[in-house]
């Protein structure tokens, strides 16, 4: 059975916009929405808050982490949508967590429905990658649907 509803894992990589790219083409054959998400974790704003009070304080703006984290995210999933040639942006959703990403993407695709759920891979070339895992691979282990990796 073709997948109906798609949601493809972003993080800004090379390798995610090559899952975008293919999920791109597959919604587009099966006829299927395609669901775009990207999940941030709160610390990774600017390496600190004094970063934050001195940016705050020579460009003369109130920001908050939030807000970058808001820009950040939608930047990388603008990027991300930039890859989508085949689909109408009408049938390309975009959604944004804070969190522990494996544990949102399997979420997320639980809340809308998804029935593929597509990552990109940038390999297990290394050894911290090997002992802790990466995102795919946690993410294919609890997921309730299909998952495609893409190199």
């Amino acid at each position: 059975m073709p997948p109906r509803n798609i949601l493809v894992a972003v993080d800004g990589s090379e390798s995610a916009l090559d899952a975008v790219a293919y999920a791109d083409d597959l919604a587009d054959k099966c006829g299927a929405s395609l669901t775009l998400l990207h999940v941030t974790r709160p610390h990774s704003v600017l390496g600190s808050r004094e970063s934050l009070k001195d940016l705050e304080r020579i460009e003369h703006i109130e920001i908050t982490s939030e807000d970058l984290l808001q820009a950040e995210a939608e930047q990388v999933l603008a990027q991300a949508a930039a890859k989508v040639s085949c689909l109408p942006q009408s049938r390309v959703e975009r959604i944004i967590r804070i969190g522990d990403a494996t544990e949102n993407v399997v979420d997320c695709a639980k809340d809308h429905g998804v029935d593929l759920i597509v990552m990109g891979s940038r390999g297990l070339g290394n050894l911290g990658g090997l002992l802790l895992g990466s995102v795919s691979h946690k993410v294919m282990q609890v997921a309730h649907c299909p998952c495609l990796v893409v190199r």
